[in-house]
């Protein structure tokens, strides 16, 4: 499943790096992040609704999981101080 359309993301299902042979590196990237299964869940949505706007839930929760990992990894924007 992909889509490449022009009122929404680019989105794939590719799930690993092993999965596709030439695989984008930003699925790469999500695949080693943590954050598989937000992504997965929001692929879900996409399929079904076929409008981003419809799942914002799932956008909020895969960028929640995407930041901390940044976070995590010290590849984050600075966090202010306390």
């Amino acid at each position: 499943c992909t889509s490449a359309g022009l009122q929404g993301p680019t989105w794939t299902c590719g799930w690993t790096a092993e999965e596709e042979e030439g695989e984008d590196p930003l699925d790469a990237r999500i695949a080693r992040s943590g954050c598989l299964e937000q992504h997965r869940q929001l692929q879900e949505c996409m399929a079904e609704r076929r409008d981003w706007r419809h799942c914002q839930e799932q956008v909020r929760a895969f960028g929640a999981c995407m930041a901390q990992q940044q976070r995590q990894r010290g590849t984050g924007p600075a966090q202010p101080p306390d």
